[in-house]
């Protein structure tokens, strides 16, 4: 929210009311924007409405992310990790390598886990614990600039989350891949429903 107006939506089919930008790259659902922003350049508030200028979805403003590029100059490189109670991890950095005067290439990660910080009494092992994260992230950029008057920058990312209750969306029982980020049908939620008793889709 901005100035106490947005939306509290969080599903990929939902529209908020703050616009969500990275790289000028406009992403139309706040579920779209469960993503780890590591190796900032800089946060760019725009107080609303801004729909003439940063398209919809902007009636309480924007909020504009800028990765840092590719360096020609320097090599350079971070990497940071942090340890906590119930299994907790999480690392991230970013290393930066000129390939040559003209190409350089800007990997960057991000990752979060833990074992889940509280239990289930309910016999179903697939629910046994509670608050469990996987969350794995990556992007590559590669810049290239044969002259001060051109300058090309390539970008790929990749992230991927789990496990996950099923929350209010569908009832839809799931559970965790052993060892795997990731959920897989299961029969019955913690309180007993299931996508058949509920009357949602198999």
């Amino acid at each position: 929210t901005i100035r106490g107006l947005g939306g509290n939506a969080n599903s990929d089919g939902s529209e908020a009311g703050v616009g969500l930008i990275v790289d000028n790259v406009f992403f139309t659902h706040p579920g779209f924007s469960w993503l780890d922003f590591v190796d900032l350049e800089s946060i760019e508030l725009a107080r609303g409405p801004q729909g003439t200028v940063q398209g919809r979805n902007s009636t309480a403003g924007t909020l504009n992310f800028y990765t840092n590029l590719p360096n020609l100059d320097e090599t350079s490189g971070r990497a940071s990790v942090t340890i906590g109670q119930f299994g907790t991890i999480r690392t991230d950095g970013y290393l930066n390598v000129p390939l040559s005067s003209t190409l350089a290439v800007r990997a960057a990660f991000s990752t979060d886990s833990s074992d889940g910080y509280f239990k289930n009494l309910n016999e179903n092992p697939s629910w046994r614990k509670g608050g469990q994260s996987r969350f794995y992230a990556g992007r590559v950029q590669a810049l290239f600039e044969p002259s001060s008057d051109f300058s090309m920058v390539l970008k790929a990312e990749y992230g991927k989350m789990g496990p996950v209750s099923a929350g209010t969306e569908r009832m839809r029982p799931v559970g965790a891949i052993a060892g795997l980020p990731g959920t897989y049908a299961i029969p019955t939620d913690a309180f007993g429903q299931s996508p058949v008793s509920i009357g949602a889709p198999g």
